[in-house]
């Protein structure tokens, strides 16, 4: 077993021999030739690339959230290969010659002539590792859980893409945590149902106003005309510390309250005549749709630390599904009635729901749509225009972003972690079973060119770092990376650690990481 931390890529790159090392193999310089010197590695694969020679294939499972993103990043690790080694002797064949000896009189490993074919680039992916993400048991949580072996995985697990902190699936998770991102509630007051007709008789929603009925979280209150002006107060903030926090809280009474303080009505949040705050409002008789979420979600797991923050043992212990809405339609509800439960980061589905409830009624489609409250990734709410609307028929409206404790959701306040579900996503891995070529790849993630100076890519003429940032920048992500400065604020108000220097593994603060944990630990597997 390999002893070497993958994250001491600040030390390896600091040593005097690895600088001796990077000069000798001409790393980025020179033509293909088979006495071009190769990384270090081999029978010992070592920090920060692990090198082992041989060819490998990785799989990562898990989070939603950041699926389509490590696809692009994995696809451009895999890429990179084609300026690596070729190993054409054979998958987990050990393809290095170590008789040669460079100009400092160490050992050195080579492309064996007459069996593979090396290049200039000995820093990207030069073992040709290839990557893939998974699909299977989708969420973050069932990532980690397949990934310690307590979910069955039909397919091998060799990390776990995820957007919450590694768990208890088993005693060995670390993470390294590439990217930052937050959790807004969203809700739809740009939907107007007015503007589709008046419900029709025994619609559940025909007895409001005479079943004309504008947009309620404008604050549009019964009486009001549909189009405006509205006397109430428009809802653009959510918060889990406002009438003393815990219990008392809106955030916590919305989506997780089980007795008589829940939050049901749109009136407790927009009729506040008489200087009422909100979540004390007058009810109105138009009830709050809660939409329930993939419960094995990281995205969940954010949120529910956010709603249920400062009680022990409250209703969202488990997820925010506790008081998801059911099918309001009588003429359409299944039996069991069960509850409306979205894909993560997904609201188009609302409309989904709300068409399936009432097919050919567009009024109460609106209306369902319209008084709906979900809560998304803030890199997808940016980035994928349709995962951030909703369609009534051939109209699309965006959601809104909902405030949480007074604070948008900036790249500034996610960053410092002023904003209330301000998150780390992870790739997530098992100290005693991590193999080198995953190493080698979350360490190239990670690093921004201390100890991997990367190469060029010779299909876009870019350095392969610029990409990696421009890549999850193009998400809606800001970048994380072993050189990442601590945040102002170590724990958001959703009281889950999202600490910005899991990436350094040590190299920030000494010997542990930022967030005080073991740094990243020891390749166990070195030889697959």
């Amino acid at each position: 077993m390999n002893h070497k931390r993958l994250g001491r890529r600040l030390a390896v790159a600091g040593s005097a021999g690895f600088a001796v090392l990077i000069a000798a193999a001409g790393m980025g310089v020179g033509t293909a030739s088979a006495a071009t010197a190769d990384p270090p590695g081999g029978a010992t694969p070592v920090a920060p690339s692990f090198v082992n020679g041989k060819v490998s294939a990785i799989r990562g499972t898990g989070s939603d959230t950041t699926f389509f993103m490590m696809q692009k990043i994995g696809d451009l690790y895999t890429g990179a290969g084609l300026y690596g080694c070729s190993l054409n002797n054979g998958t987990e064949t050990t393809l290095y010659n170590t008789l040669l000896t460079s100009s400092t009189g160490n050992q050195q490993s080579y492309c064996e002539a007459n069996a593979n074919t090396d290049t200039t680039d000995t820093t990207d992916n030069w073992d040709r590792t290839e990557v893939a993400e998974g699909v299977d048991d989708v969420g973050s949580g069932a990532g980690q859980s397949q990934l310690c072996g307590t979910i069955n995985s039909p397919l091998p697990v060799d990390f776990a893409r995820s957007s919450k902190p590694a768990g208890t699936a088993c005693s060995t998770l670390a993470s390294t945590g590439y990217a930052k991102d937050g959790v807004p509630a969203v809700d739809l007051p740009s939907i107007n149902p007015s503007t589709y007709g008046t419900v029709p008789a025994g619609s559940p929603y025909a007895s409001i106003n005479g079943g004309a009925i504008g947009p309620v979280a404008k604050g549009w209150l019964p009486g009001d005309p549909v189009n405006g002006p509205y006397t109430g107060t428009p809802f653009t903030d959510v918060s889990n510390s406002d009438n003393t926090g815990g219990a008392n809280s809106t955030a916590y009474r919305l989506w997780c309250a089980t007795d008589s303080t829940r939050i049901t009505d749109w009136g407790q949040l927009t009729n506040l005549a008489g200087g009422k705050a909100v979540g004390q409002g007058t009810p109105i008789g138009i009830p709050i749709r809660i939409v329930g979420v993939n419960p094995s979600s990281g995205t969940v797991a954010t949120f529910a630390g956010f709603a249920e923050s400062g009680v022990t043992g409250g209703g969202c212990t488990s997820n925010t599904n506790v008081n998801a809405a059911v099918d309001p339609n009588t003429a359409t509800a299944p039996s069991p009635n069960t509850p409306h439960v979205a894909l993560e980061n997904n609201a188009s589905q609302i409309g989904d729901f709300a068409a399936k409830d009432f097919p050919g009624d567009l009024v109460d489609q609106a209306v369902e749509a319209s008084t709906s409250l979900y809560y998304e990734s803030n890199g997808v709410l940016n980035t994928v225009p349709y995962s951030a609307a909703v369609a009534i028929g051939t109209t699309s409206s965006a959601v809104s972003k909902i405030n949480l404790n007074e604070k948008a959701a900036s790249a500034g306040f996610i960053f410092s972690n002023a904003y209330p579900t301000a998150r780390v996503l992870y790739n997530i891995y098992r100290t005693d079973t991590v193999k080198a070529s995953t190493a080698g790849f979350l360490n190239w993630i990670c690093d921004s060119q201390t100890a991997i100076q990367k190469g060029k890519d010779n299909s876009t003429g870019l350095n392969f770092d610029t990409e990696l940032t421009t890549l999850i920048s193009s998400f809606g992500f800001t970048r994380l990376t072993d050189t990442t400065g601590v945040a102002a604020t170590a724990t958001p108000a959703d009281g889950i650690s999202a600490p910005n220097t899991t990436c350094a593994s040590g190299l920030n603060s000494g010997s542990t990481a930022g967030n005080g944990t073991p740094a990243i630990t020891t390749v166990a597997n070195a030889q697959s």
